[in-house]
């Protein structure tokens, strides 16, 4: 999935399509994760593509150990909607 994750983020088309998906635009209207995404330090890992940091970054971390998050999260199948972006 990670392979597939860089493949979308790394081709502006496929990028577009991913953030067009409905489930993916209800998780970034998250409060939880508008706040990470206006975070000086997250927003330069994700332009440089420092996937890893992100994974270890301790806001991130935290935000995810929230029940509320957790529970959003849970329900996102993000394979299957990184398998219908890169559908043609």
């Amino acid at each position: 999935m990670l392979r597939d994750l860089t493949i979308v983020m790394s081709d502006s088309t496929l990028m577009g399509r991913f953030l067009e998906d409905p489930t993916v635009k209800t998780l970034m209207n998250d409060p939880v994760v508008k706040d990470l995404g206006n975070d000086p330090e997250i927003a330069l890992a994700v332009v440089q593509g420092r996937y890893r940091d992100l994974m270890d970054n301790p806001k991130i971390l935290s935000a995810v150990e929230r029940p509320e998050v957790k529970a959003k999260f849970s329900k996102v199948d993000i394979a299957d909607i990184l398998e219908k972006v890169r559908r043609p």
